[in-house]
């Protein structure tokens, strides 16, 4: 068997980053109540209406940077009354010129 077929094994190697973040029960709390259970409602409302949440509603402006339903919320917020930021108009734009 030669070489090539073992696989390329050749610098530069991946490198593997690992962080430990501790929180305190006070942040635990605030976060499950004021985000997870407040988006647990807005889901079961979109999931018994069956229509899909108020686009750029109800996230944060990084959490929709890297979504893969970012292209969904700007043609639904195009399509129905919903206002989308500067910010959001200006990417747009940059995305389809």
């Amino acid at each position: 068997m030669s070489q090539a077929s073992w696989g390329n094994y050749s610098p530069p190697f991946p490198q593997l980053y690992a962080e430990t973040i501790q929180f305190d029960e006070d942040e635990l709390y605030h976060n499950w109540h004021s985000k997870i259970l407040y988006n647990k409602v807005i889901l079961g409302k979109a999931i018994k209406s069956g229509t899909p949440p108020e686009p750029f509603k109800n996230c944060y402006d990084w959490e929709c940077k890297y979504c893969r339903y970012n292209l969904v919320c700007q043609t639904l917020a195009r399509t129905s009354t919903t206002e989308m930021s500067e910010e959001q108009i200006e990417e747009d734009k940059k995305l389809w010129n």
